[in-house]
This record gives C-alpha cells, structure tokens and sequence, in this order.
C-alpha cells in the first residue's frame, strides 16, 4: 500500500501552492495596472506605437497581396515567400484566399515548419548561406512577394539574406519586413547582455515565449529607417516603396513601476519622433530592376 503523505510535507505543498497563486495574482494584477496606465496617458492610442505594428504590417501585407492579384492578368496564384516564419506564419487561410496566393516557408528548421499549417511548401535553407545561386536556381525570379515578421533581427549576415531575397523575388516584386530595432533601450540590453541571463529572464517576463523559444539576437542592418539604411538596401538590389518607426515595449509589464517609467520615456520619445530609439521598422521593398545587387 501506498504510504499517506506526512502532515508536514501536506504543510508544505500547501504553502507552496499558496504562494505560487499569490504570485500569480500579483503578477496579474500589475498587468492589469500596466495597461491602465498605458491607456491613460494615451501611449497604445498612438499609430506609431509598437502595439499596433504587427496590424500595420499585417495590413501592409493584404495591400500588397490585393494589389498584385488585381494586377494579375494571368490567373495563377501569387506566389508569396516568409522567411523565418518555423512554427507560424502571419499570413492567415483567410489572406491567402483573399489574395489567391501560395504560402511557402523558408527556414533552417524541417521540424517547425512541419508544425505551420499555414504553408503549401516549405524550403529548408539558410538565409545566410552564400551558395543561394546555386541550390536555389529552381526559385529564382520566383516570388511576387516576401515577407518576414521578426526574423531579420536573427541575421548574422545580412547582406547576404538581402541579396537572396533579391534573387529569389521577380523583377515586380516586393518584400516586406517588420523588425525589432536595437537602440530601443530594452532591446539593446538583451543584445549586450549574454544569452544565460536573457533567455531565463524573457522566460519571466514573457512565459509565452516558452513556446516559440528565443533565439540569439544581432540586430544587423535592423535601425530606425534612415538614408544611411536605404543606401544599404539601394546596395543591395531594393528601392525603398515605404516605411514606419514604431517605439514603445511591454516586457515589463508584469513588474507596473518598471514598465511605468518606460511607457513616460517612450511618450516623450514617440512625441518627439526620435527614430534612434525606435522600438519598431516595417519596411516595403521593391526589387531594383535596374541593376544587380553589388557583391
């Protein structure tokens, strides 16, 4: 038979469950507090807020698709690229019906993407490897659009992800990326600090990342928008169409005082426009049609 728990371990367990729920409360509670007071001084109001870039991206995305099939005359299906989408792609059932588009993914890893439901084909690549010409010859000039929603801020080379995005998307095509930025102070603490700190921490401060993971951040070629960015891009085989700023994190959230001293600062900066401290990019590329990508 199965011995009956001591008295003093049934205490303990107790105790436990006891302050784990007080925490839990307590958490809950500064969230609530935080989003008040976010409210209140009018931050998520704001269209440039970072609460809003992932619907400003998302509709970017449907323009473009409606755009493009409407321009379409030959009534095949747009063929749309995410890069870096692994376990969940922004773009819906719904966007694809609407847009009447194919959604392929392209990632390093097989096992997330098989988990994406949202992809008719998957590319298992590297966005960084410099061989693209060669094992990505059947894609090239094949996309009419390629989208990332924070992957770009993964990127240890750059320069090369561009230059594939170019070669893989058609001369009319265009790309559209939304990333973190690294001068926005929370973000750039996560940046200089090393990953056996942030990676626990982001866990606390975000336990619904422990579902999608975190990844090294590098934050190259991933500023406010400026002309210093778009000779990059210009470098790089793009014309920039379009773009906004974004400021303002909630990681804090869960801790009011923290995250009220941040939402003032991102106020005062969001007021004022100050793009190096922008929190937020979404940035339309079109393909330079005029010229290869420099090497």
């Amino acid at each position: 038979m199965r011995a009956a728990a001591s008295p003093s371990a049934s205490v303990l367990k107790w105790m436990l469950s006891s302050i784990r729920r007080a925490t839990n409360d307590f958490l809950a509670f500064n969230i609530k507090l935080s989003a008040s007071f976010s409210r209140a001084i009018g931050l998520t109001d704001l269209s440039t807020y970072s609460g809003a870039s992932s619907s400003y991206y998302i509709d970017a995305v449907k323009r473009a698709l409606l755009t493009m099939r409407n321009a379409k005359a030959d009534g095949r299906p747009l063929l749309v690229l995410d890069v870096g989408c692994g376990k969940t792609s922004f773009i819906t059932d719904e966007m694809k019906r609407d847009g009447l588009c194919l959604l392929y993914g392209m990632d390093l890893s097989a096992e997330e993407m098989n988990q994406n439901d949202a992809l008719d084909e998957r590319i298992v690549y590297d966005a960084c490897n410099g061989s693209y010409e060669r094992d990505l010859a059947p894609y090239a000039k094949t996309f009419d659009l390629i989208v990332s929603h924070t992957f770009l801020e993964h990127v240890n080379d750059p320069e090369t992800t561009h230059r594939l995005l170019a070669f893989l998307l058609k001369d009319t095509g265009m790309a559209i990326h939304l990333y973190p930025t690294l001068f926005d102070p929370f973000l750039t603490l996560n940046h200089v600090l090393p990953g056996w700190l942030t990676k626990p921490a982001l866990m606390i401060l975000q336990p619904s990342r422990a579902q999608t993971g975190k990844f090294p951040s590098r934050y190259k070629y991933c500023r406010a928008y400026s002309p210093g960015l778009q000779f990059k891009y210009k470098k790089l085989g793009f014309e920039v169409q379009d773009y906004r700023n974004f400021y303002g994190t909630d990681y804090l959230r869960r801790f009011f005082p923290l995250q009220a001293l941040l939402d003032i600062f991102y106020l005062l900066v969001l007021k004022s426009d100050f793009k190096l401290l922008s929190s937020r990019s979404c940035v339309k590329l079109l393909k330079d049609k005029r010229k290869d990508p420099v090497v």
